[in-house]
């Protein structure tokens, strides 16, 4: 139902694009047309510039409806926060079941060409509590989801394995914030459709998790740093049970 999905944009939103299966699907309640108005509205404009009045305008109906529905545009803020967690949590589930695909390239092959990209990077990029729920329950899906990676032979089973996953969640977050610079260092559009933008990033970021660069361990890296760090234990570079080379914590023998 794409097609109301169209009639709610404004002229001058960026969302002159058709909405992904995310956006504009579901029941076309009063209260979902204003949520994909406002996720249109933040990511055009920035959260702190869009209007209420604007939002009301592109979902077609009053603001005091909406403050009927979310109070205020904090409130209306939290529940976008809310959308976009569980759309990125369910394409990172169908991402890691799908081997050779990480979980960045799932989401932005869902995603690619609508708002929810662009509002993606703007609520990362400001600070408030909300922000904070959100990245939360992000970590706290991945470290859910992890097992299915590791049921369908995607990652290794390990002790760390849950920090593993936390650094890597921040790690696609922050390239998602960052998408100027790798467009400037490595000429890839981490907001554009482009196929093959999306290859060479994923190809990129399997390269560095399957085939490590760096051939030493952490104690070797941080030096006398590591005597005083319990946690950081020396790499094992010999392939796991894939064939792949892995960087898996040796065991203590002590």
């Amino acid at each position: 139902m794409r097609g109301d999905d169209r009639s709610a944009q404004s002229p001058d939103s960026v969302t002159r694009r058709q909405a992904p299966a995310g956006i504009g699907s579901e029941d076309l309640t009063a209260r979902a047309r204003i949520r994909q108005a406002a996720i249109r509205r933040f990511a055009a404009e920035g959260i702190d510039k869009a209007r209420l009045k604007d939002i009301a305008a592109d979902a077609g109906v009053t603001t005091p409806l909406i403050t009927h529905h979310f109070g205020t545009k904090d409130g209306l803020r939290a529940a976008c926060d809310e959308y976009l967690a569980e759309q990125i949590k369910e394409q990172k589930e169908l991402g890691l079941s799908r081997p050779g695909q990480d979980a960045l390239q799932a989401i932005r092959e869902h995603f690619i060409g609508s708002a929810l990209m662009s509002y993606l990077v703007q609520t990362l990029s400001t600070g408030s509590e909300h922000v904070d729920e959100l990245v939360d329950t992000l970590v706290e899906d991945a470290l859910e989801y992890m097992h299915i990676g590791v049921d369908s032979g995607i990652l290794r089973d390990t002790p760390k394995l849950p920090q593993y996953i936390t650094v890597l969640t921040m790690w696609q977050l922050g390239a998602m914030v960052m998408h100027r610079h790798v467009k400037r260092h490595l000429d890839i559009d981490l907001l554009d459709d482009a196929t093959d933008s999306a290859f060479e990033w994923a190809q990129l970021a399997g390269e560095i998790l399957t085939d490590p660069v760096i051939l030493v361990s952490a104690t070797d890296l941080m030096g006398d740093n590591a005597a005083h760090n319990p946690g950081v234990q020396p790499a094992d570079h010999t392939p796991d049970a894939t064939g792949t080379s892995g960087t898996a914590p040796r065991k203590d023998h002590t």
